[in-house]
């Protein structure tokens, strides 16, 4: 009995301690997956990688770069007919896994305002950008109305050109059109209005200076030398008298001119207007065969469409001529638009037979 009770309680203390080990490694392997699946809170990305990184470094480190090289053949399009569009703001840029872990520059992070200030001090200073010459993209001056952007490496563009220029590169990283800095920065500044507005004030004071100073030269001058003087005033008048007499003869040969063309309106008109039935049939009969086919305007064959002969020898479809003619609203009268003469017109039919158009002859 005695020995029962022994073996009893050696079976009971045997199956605890067992218990316990069990419950023991239970609660290790609870606390280890735990702590692997979440992370403590309040720790930075280093301190989040630092157990998987410390425990396997090499296979972190081949992700990483396995990562990156995918990354780059899909920028790229090697990996699908589509590219994949690159974050073009780098501070909107996620981290990849090379930069969490270290083998990478992160992101930049984005300037303040001091650092901003200081960028516009430096391009003042040393003149990096060269306000004056204007955007490098489109090549213009910057002005009033402008909007202008300054870049972290001290260059200015108008926001358009700029976001254009990003625009057109959205499948590579962001760099700068100047001096191709990787993920640069860009901000709206205001620094090109100082630029213009002293400019625009050196200017007219430089004018200002040098209407007083040549006025009040010539005073000095003609004061001590009046001999001078009176030279100075008569090539004046000489000058004066030439020039005068260059834009008489001038406005004389244009109205010359201006009235001989009148003239030969006028009886290339009268000729026109009195033009006769056989003139017409002259006219059709020096037709080219080749020169038929199509319309000079629009190059569209004449025989699909209504047509019209004019007075020196060409056939257009008659809603092109009129077109034309609408065009040229400026000219009191239309000219041909292959020989340039004044013309008269009436309807025309390949099969010889022709109808005289009704209403005034142009």
């Amino acid at each position: 009995m005695h020995s029962q009770m022994k073996k009893n309680t050696s079976l009971g203390g045997a199956h605890h301690r067992h218990k316990n080990n069990v419950g023991s490694l239970i609660s290790k392997g609870t606390t280890t997956q735990h702590s692997l699946s979440k992370p403590v809170k309040g720790r930075g990305v280093m301190e989040e990688l630092d157990k998987p990184y410390k425990q396997n470094e090499k296979l972190w480190t081949a992700v990483a770069f396995q990562q990156e090289f995918l990354d780059v053949l899909n920028s790229n399009g090697l990996l699908s007919e589509k590219k994949k569009k690159f974050e073009q703001d780098p501070t909107k840029r996620k981290p990849t896994l090379a930069q969490k872990m270290g083998l990478r520059q992160p992101p930049p992070k984005p300037l303040n305002d001091m650092e901003w200030r200081s960028i516009e001090r430096m391009i003042v200073t040393n003149r990096i950008s060269l306000i004056e010459d204007g955007c490098p993209i489109c090549m213009e001056w910057f002005n009033f109305r402008d909007s202008v952007c300054v870049t972290n490496c001290g260059h200015m563009f108008h926001e358009n050109c700029l976001k254009g220029f990003e625009r057109c590169n959205s499948w590579r990283k962001r760099t700068c059109p100047m001096c191709r800095l990787d993920d640069y920065q860009r901000k709206n500044t205001t620094l090109h209005l100082s630029f213009l507005r002293n400019w625009n004030a050196q200017t007219i004071q430089a004018l200002l200076r040098g209407a007083f100073a040549r006025k009040k030269f010539r005073k000095v001058y003609f004061e001590k030398f009046p001999d001078r003087h009176r030279e100075f005033v008569l090539s004046k008048l000489s000058s004066l008298n030439s020039r005068l007499e260059e834009t008489i003869q001038q406005d004389e040969k244009q109205v010359d001119n201006f009235l001989r063309n009148i003239d030969d309106q006028v009886k290339q008109s009268l000729l026109l207007i009195n033009m006769h039935d056989e003139e017409w049939r002259r006219v059709e009969t020096k037709l080219d065969k080749d020169q038929d086919e199509e319309c000079p305007i629009c190059l569209c064959h004449l025989h699909e469409r209504n047509c019209v002969i004019t007075s020196c020898g060409h056939v257009f479809h008659g809603k092109c001529l009129q077109s034309f003619e609408k065009f040229n609203e400026t000219s009191t009268q239309p000219k041909c638009p292959l020989c340039r003469q004044i013309y008269a017109k009436r309807d025309y039919r390949f099969d010889n037979q022709t109808t005289i158009q009704s209403g005034p002859l142009n």
